[in-house]
């Protein structure tokens, strides 16, 4: 499984790209992010629209290595739990 690395800022200006990069991954998703800072809501919406997609096709999803910043700010926007159910 290919490990997709998220960069430092997932806010508007972000998203196009992360949208492209995450339609190429074709099998199991598996996000990195240790290095995010910053996530807004069009990037998290990007990121629950690539879990529910791999999940209807019966992949895997997971972000392993969330950085506190990446942590506290899904807590805070209520992604926090979406993210953490079983997904394989």
């Amino acid at each position: 499984m290919e490990i997709f690395y998220l960069p430092e800022t997932l806010d508007t200006a972000a998203a196009p790209d992360l949208l492209e990069n995450l339609k190429m991954l074709s099998e199991d998703i598996l996000l990195d992010g240790r290095e995010v800072k910053r996530l807004g809501g069009r990037c998290l919406e990007i990121i629950l629209s690539a879990r529910k997609t791999a999940l209807s096709r019966n992949k895997n999803f997971k972000i392993q290595n969330l950085s506190p910043e990446m942590e506290k700010i899904l807590v805070l926007m209520g992604a926090k739990r979406i993210l953490d159910e079983e997904t394989a």
